[in-house]
């Protein structure tokens, strides 16, 4: 459903997401990883996915929501 190797995906607090080794993950302007989360989680649609700072992600549709 979603490819995010081929491309880097940037949201609007300048943070930078990226696909590796079967994770997606998020880095700050700096390098330092903020979370990640295992691929798959394209699947569970509307189903809170844990990240691995203690959040949950929700895939919707095109949108990854962060759920504090």
């Amino acid at each position: 459903p979603y490819s995010f190797s081929s491309q880097v995906l940037v949201d609007g607090s300048g943070r930078i997401c990226t696909e590796a080794g079967g994770w997606l993950v998020c880095l700050d302007a700096d390098g330092k990883e903020l979370w990640r989360l295992q691929a798959g989680f394209e699947d569970a649609l509307g189903t809170p996915v844990p990240l691995s700072d203690g959040r949950f992600a929700v895939c919707s549709g095109t949108q990854l929501l962060i759920v504090e």
